[in-house]
């Protein structure tokens, strides 16, 4: 083959392989997020996860404490160790994770992480009504209430997922 050729195929790969890059989003997170006025217990949110209509397992995982500067969150303000649940149904699953800051307010986060390319926009709702779900089942079951009138937070904001997570008054 002529090096002109090759060295064309080559820039093209190069090319197709960048736009490729730049298009998508490495790293992403579904779920729903809300800030508690109290901390629910490991007992509770681990018993009202293992009762959630449809849920076959949770497992618990408490992570080890921050070694030196090294990096676990984003946000550097939540308090370590959290514990992290994972509850499995037959075809999804979720993360399930109460963090307290520093400032004495809890975050609840229910969703998964996931790295490539962001999921159809019919996959985010269908599991973003899976996690408001299982995290309105905690809520209740453990009796906890959220801090002002914010409720859960979709992320990333869906309509559906908006409309699940408040529904209209009656």
């Amino acid at each position: 083959m002529p090096d002109s050729f090759i060295q064309f195929c080559k820039t093209l790969v190069i090319f197709i392989t960048s736009a490729l890059v730049a298009s998508c989003n490495p790293v992403y997170s579904i779920g729903v997020r809300g800030m508690l006025t109290q901390p629910m217990s490991v007992d509770c949110i681990l018993n009202a996860a293992q009762t959630t209509a449809g849920i076959q397992s949770v497992y618990i995982h408490q992570h080890e404490p921050r070694k030196g500067g090294g990096f676990i969150h984003a946000v550097d303000d939540i308090i370590d160790p959290p514990t992290v649940y994972l509850a499995k149904a037959i075809d999804q699953e979720a993360l399930i994770e109460q963090s307290f800051l520093k400032d004495g307010q809890v975050t609840f986060w229910v969703g998964r992480h996931g790295i490539g390319v962001m999921p159809s926009l019919h996959t985010i709702e269908v599991d973003q009504a899976f996690h408001l779900r299982l995290v309105s089942h905690i809520v209740e079951v453990c009796k906890a209430s959220y801090l002002g009138d914010a409720g859960m937070t979709c992320i990333p904001d869906s309509e559906v997922c908006q409309k699940l997570a408040n529904p209209p008054s009656k």
